[in-house]
């Protein structure tokens, strides 16, 4: 009875072993030329004897490289000297990642006793944001108010890019102001002295830019009066030749009397 219940044991124990270690996918974020460490963060029982990984984009599962014996053998031509061991195979690193590195990677460690663990990546690399840049528009601007829309752009645009605006007074902390990648400012004068910092970002990287609206309202107002003086520079010519149009005419008029 004794001799049974052992020889079950030894074979219900693997396959509890590679049952829990059959779980979802842990999630891992990359950046475009960083590198990204999977890891399996297993309590092994026993030493390991190889590691093989395994990478799967759409519904193809390929090999891409094996551990053991201290070498390491690549069977996918695209992460040829991309990866790093680290260990005894169980971890790897991926460095320059790339768009193509997005998918799903598995660890199958092969122990010394024959049990085998497995553990699943779920791997989505993005690409790195430039700064992001802000363009105004001016709308409206009198003496009680200054109406400006701000425009924050930083391609590429993704379905999980996000825009997120803050504001401040000089030598304030940030506050949060508004969301999305436009918004339309209404200042009266005593708050124009305001700045506005937009932060583009997806789930791994961001960049910030700010713009003081003081400028632009003080542009706007100079504008105004620079059209005025623009449009008043040319009176004088007006009347200089009104002027010497009068003249010509009684020039004319006088010797037409004169001749006749």
């Amino acid at each position: 009875m004794m001799h049974a219940t052992s020889e079950l044991l030894a074979v219900l124990v693997p396959l509890l072993l590679l049952a829990s270690a059959n779980q979802e996918p842990t999630l891992v974020l990359g950046v475009v030329n960083r590198s990204v460490e999977l890891s399996a963060h297993l309590h092994l029982p026993h030493p390991v004897q190889e590691t093989v990984w395994k990478f799967k984009s759409g519904n193809v599962m390929v090999k891409m490289a094996e551990v053991g014996n201290m070498k390491l053998l690549f069977y996918s031509n695209q992460f040829n000297n991309r990866i790093k061991t680290v260990k005894n195979g169980t971890a790897i690193v991926i460095e320059p990642l790339s768009l193509r590195d997005t998918g799903e990677y598995q660890a199958e460690i092969i122990l010394t006793n024959k049990q085998i663990h497995r553990v699943s990546f779920k791997l989505t690399v993005y690409e790195a944001i430039p700064s992001p840049t802000i363009r105004t528009e001016w709308k409206e601007n009198t003496t009680d108010y200054c109406n400006i829309t701000l425009d924050c752009s930083a391609p590429p645009i993704t379905p999980d890019f996000t825009y997120t605006w803050k504001s401040r007074r000089k030598n304030s902390e940030y506050r949060p102001y508004n969301t999305g990648s436009t918004i339309h400012v209404l200042l009266p004068p005593e708050h124009q002295d305001m700045e506005f910092l937009c932060t583009a970002q997806n789930p791994v990287y961001q960049e910030s830019a700010s713009v003081y609206i003081e400028q632009f309202c003080a542009v706007t107002n100079n504008a105004g009066m620079n059209m005025t003086q623009v449009r008043g520079c040319h009176l004088p010519l007006r009347f200089s030749l009104a002027a010497a149009f009068l003249c010509i005419s009684l020039v004319c008029i006088h010797l037409s009397h004169r001749y006749h």
